[in-house]
């Protein structure tokens, strides 16, 4: 998938001694300089094939329900399952219209679902049918290399492989269309790279759970 909205970044690569591939160190900042969390950072190589995927798949990533709320930000392979979890003493019904992934899952208290195979790669935004103000966002990445922000608008991206890749950041509240940045990666590199990322002000891509007026999930 190529990146949805627009970035702006300064990069910087140091070499450190020989290696067979290097980290990625980024941060993300919005347009006033204030860092930015639940960014996805994710790199794609020009020239070298991202490996495989196991012939039997990975393990299902989880995505709990706790006290009525989603991880925010989950970040997924193509061709990988997730597994729904209720960890909550009342049910949920999880689902998503977005054209990457439709579903509707009804969810008991302690219920796992079977698995959700996404296969093709974009945007999942799921909501809950019962409780408005739930809300995340599933994003499907062709390239096994990615990490997602901190608190303090910080990513490490581990194990690239040595050559040039275009690295994207992508954010739910992302204003714009997005074009990759050229990194190139050498052997025992350590690659450095500041985001900066213009948010949209509505606030519609967060809902506030304590106040969910207004707020809705869009496809």
């Amino acid at each position: 998938m190529r990146a949805i909205l627009p970035i702006a970044a300064v990069l910087a690569v140091l070499a450190t001694g020989a290696a067979e591939a290097a980290d990625l160190a980024g941060i993300v900042r919005d347009g006033n300089g204030a860092p930015v969390a639940d960014a996805v950072i994710y790199a794609v190589p020009r020239n070298r094939p991202v490996p495989a995927l196991p012939v039997q798949g990975l393990p299902p990533t989880a995505i709990d329900q706790v006290n009525s709320q989603f991880p925010f930000i989950t970040p997924v392979r193509r061709g990988s399952a997730v597994v729904f979890r209720n960890a909550d003493t009342y049910g949920h019904t999880v689902y998503s219209v977005s054209q990457t992934k439709v579903f509707n899952i009804p969810l008991s208290r302690d219920v796992v679902s079977a698995p959700v195979v996404f296969d093709t790669a974009g945007v999942v935004v799921v909501g809950c049918s019962i409780h408005d103000y739930m809300l995340a966002y599933i994003l499907v990445l062709d390239t096994p290399y990615y990490a997602v922000t901190n608190a303090t608008g910080t990513a490490i991206l581990n194990n690239l492989p040595a050559d040039t890749h275009d690295v994207f950041v992508w954010h739910p509240g992302m204003a714009g269309t997005a074009t990759p940045v050229p990194l190139v990666v050498t052997d025992g590199a350590i690659a450095n790279a500041e985001f900066r990322v213009p948010l949209k002000l509505d606030g519609l891509w967060r809902i506030d759970r304590n106040n969910p007026v207004g707020r809705h999930i869009a496809p």
